[in-house]
């Protein structure tokens, strides 16, 4: 409106509390509170430990996260027993045993969301029921393959117990439950049946005991090395020329050799090794040439593990090629999916194979003490507490495992043997739902705890492994500088030659076929989209994003280069997003399209992490900025996730394209100096709009300072 010769707008300025409403996050899901029932146990048949149980007397402070408002007897002296705040030497057995109860507490509250009322069970082939379970979530707490679960009749006092099998898209496979049970709802479908979840205890009970198991051996002192360590003198006494090399492109990586020799020589006398492995430098391939010269050397038992079973079948496969199987051993679990096996390796697993006919075998302890190599899951390897005691232990992908976790195998070393942690601090840690928990440093894996330590400054005990061999320049660039000090330099003549690189594809797009030829590794394509929830899912999608996603699959495959060799194949792409209902809806997009289009591999975050594509397609999904709050609170999304930014972005060797929302994304410096690298290679595209640059935000600071603001109060 004018007013005179001067024109006036009215601007509304809300200032919101970063609290978020608890009701509005909780899932839809109707929360079944049970008469007590007679169970009938599940099939499935595994020994407790009873005294790792949570205390009785524990139960309600533990279950209000220390946080009671009418703070009692009982929370003070649990929070007396956290003092100082962080893990020590002295605190070590009280405060990870408290800390791993309140996690249980946390998971235990997040499933009773998921108990069901008067729903119908599908019986599947292979004794089996089917239950489909609206709004799983993206990870805990929700349900996970080695749950419990109990189901009745509905109005019934008799239960039945069995374990979850398997997830899918928003159902899950219920096996190891009674025959009566499967034979009544075979003979009755429409049985309406109610359903509640228990948390599975295994892996907690085993990380209780492995803290208890390093305190008994002594090895906690060397988790806490003592700074004078570094003023010892160290002599290398095994040198390694290239002709004794595995792997003789080593020879020539002064940080990669430098390790293996540390390692060697155990150069870090007593306390871990760390082998920091930022993305692509050959951290995997490094601790496997220190294995293998170990090995030479003779006379030592050495143990590798890692976090997941996908990680030991790698290492598995690429250390058979240097071992026979009585030198190299394979512990898998028989809950394990063993259909991931490489056949060409089976040889090396604790299993007998008869065709498509797999069963596990437990490995003897004679068996065991004879193998130079073991390799299993940090979880697995807590079985041979007591009866196998490894002289140097491998723990690769540390820094994902919690610390208990890592204790699993620790558990098993006794003082003056010797423990190698190979990681990434700056990548993906462990996932730890307990917000009172994190504020314990909880979610800090004891690869970043020692990492933080000042003898860890200091030749000898850790060494940052710098040549990157996976990426193009201006991938690695962005990473290299937020998280790396500008420290790795790419040498991958692979990446760096790609043809796909100087293509860029969103012209493809818009322009029917034709192409700007122009350096352009990455891309950075706005889509002015809104996410979406199915019912009372927790978890996002973006329709708008999905379709982006499917041209620019149709125009890199279809892409014609003079040499066909460069032409992109379905599974040089790898699609990347932070919600698990993208994943499904790109998925089911993508092979509705094409059918080779199945051999696309589409996955969440932590899927890719330790993984590479020739491709990576980012779908960030979130397009409100107010849902910012949601994410940080589930620790999901890319915005303020700085981790989970660095492992998406860093898959790519040679392409690296990122859909999403420009308004929303460069409220976070990280995505926004993305987006300005983009502009600056000529690949900002999509949708208009205005990148908030430093000279923007400066001309709108500027202009709002010409403002007459007046604070009024609203009147009733």
């Amino acid at each position: 409106m004018s007013c005179g010769d001067q024109e006036t707008r009215t601007i509304t300025v809300g200032i919101h509390d970063r609290a978020l409403n608890e009701s509005n996050l909780r899932s839809s899901v109707k929360r079944s509170i049970w008469e007590k029932t007679k169970v009938i146990p599940s099939k499935f048949w595994y020994s407790t430990i009873e005294e790792f149980k949570i205390p009785p007397i524990y139960m309600s402070a533990l279950f209000s996260g220390l946080n009671n408002e009418k703070i009692n007897s009982t929370i003070k002296k649990l929070r007396k027993c956290l003092m100082p705040g962080h893990v020590t030497v002295h605190n070590y057995s009280e405060f990870l045993h408290i800390l791993l109860w309140l996690e249980e507490t946390t998971q235990i509250i997040g499933l009773s969301q998921y108990n069901l009322e008067n729903v119908r069970l599908k019986y599947i082939e292979g004794n089996m029921l089917q239950l489909v379970v609206p709004g799983l979530a993206e990870k805990r707490p929700s349900i996970i393959r080695g749950d419990k679960v109990e189901v009745k009749v509905h109005g019934q006092r008799i239960s039945y117990a069995g374990n979850v099998e398997k997830i899918d898209d928003q159902s899950i496979l219920i096996s190891y439950l009674n025959d009566a049970i499967l034979d009544a709802i075979w003979n009755k479908p429409e049985l309406d049946m109610d359903v509640r979840f228990h948390l599975g205890r295994v892996n907690l009970e085993r990380m209780h005991l492995a803290v208890e198991n390093v305190i008994y051996t002594g090895y906690v002192k060397n988790l806490f090395p003592d700074i004078r360590l570094s003023k010892v003198p160290v002599k290398k006494r095994y040198r390694i020329g290239e002709h004794d090399l595995f792997n003789r492109n080593i020879y020539n990586n002064p940080e990669q050799l430098n390790a293996v020799e540390d390692i060697v020589n155990n150069t870090s006398r007593g306390a871990p090794y760390l082998v920091y492995g930022p993305p692509g430098t050959g951290k995997t391939a490094t601790i496997i040439e220190a294995i293998l010269q170990i090995k030479e050397l003779g006379h030592k038992k050495i143990m590798v593990c890692a976090p997941s079973n996908a990680a030991c079948n790698m290492l598995t496969e690429k250390l058979a090629s240097f071992c026979n199987t009585t030198e190299l051993r394979r512990i898998i679990s028989k809950n394990a999916d063993l259909s991931s096996v490489n056949k060409k390796i089976q040889n090396h697993f604790n299993i007998y194979a008869n065709g498509d006919d797999i069963s596990v075998y437990p490995l003897q302890k004679a068996e065991l003490n004879q193998c130079s190599i073991v390799v299993t899951t940090l979880f697995l390897s807590s079985r041979y507490t007591g009866i196998y005691h490894p002289d140097i232990l491998f723990i690769d992908e540390a820094a994902q495992a919690q610390e208990a976790e890592a204790c699993c195998a620790i558990g098993l070393l006794v003082p003056g043997k010797q423990l190698v942690l190979a990681g990434d601090p700056q990548q993906l840690g462990p996932v730890i739902h307990s917000e009172t928990c994190k504020t314990y440093g909880f979610n800090i894996s004891l690869f970043e705890r020692l990492y933080n330590m000042p003898i860890y400054q200091h030749p000898h005990f850790m060494t940052m492994l710098k040549l990157n061999f996976r990426s193009n320049e201006e991938v690695i660039d962005i990473p290299n500088k937020l998280f790396y000090n500008s420290q790795l330099r790419p040498v991958s003549q692979e990446a760096a030659a790609d043809p796909i690189c100087d293509v860029f594809v969103y012209s493809v797009i818009v322009n029917d076929n034709v192409g700007t030829k122009h350096k352009s590794p990455i891309e950075f394509c706005a889509v002015n989209g809104n996410e979406e929830r199915q019912g009372g899912s927790p978890s996002y999608y973006n329709a708008q994003e999905i379709l982006m996603v499917g041209k620019y699959v149709e125009k890199l495959t279809t892409y014609k280069f003079d040499n066909p060799n460069f032409n992109v194949k379905p599974h040089d792409i790898g699609v990347v997003t932070p919600y698990i209902r993208q994943v499904y809806k790109i998925r089911e997009n993508l092979t509705s399209l094409k059918a080779e289009w199945r051999e696309i591999e589409v996955g969440t975050t932590e899927a890719f992490q330790g993984r590479e594509k020739r491709v990576i397609i980012i779908s960030t999904v979130r397009a409100q900025e107010d849902l910012l709050v949601y994410d940080q609170k589930f620790k999901l999304g890319f915005v303020g996730e700085a981790k989970r930014f660095n492992v998406a972005v860093t898959r790519a060797k040679s392409k690296l394209i990122v859909i999403g929302n420009p308004k929303v994304l460069q409220t976070d410096s990280k995505f926004k100096a993305l987006m300005e690298k983009a502009k600056g290679l000529n690949t900002l595209c999509g949708d208009p709009f205005t990148l908030r640059t430093e000279e923007v935000c400066e001309d709108v600071l500027k202009r709002l300072s010409k403002i007459d603001i007046k604070d009024t109060e609203a009147k009733e």
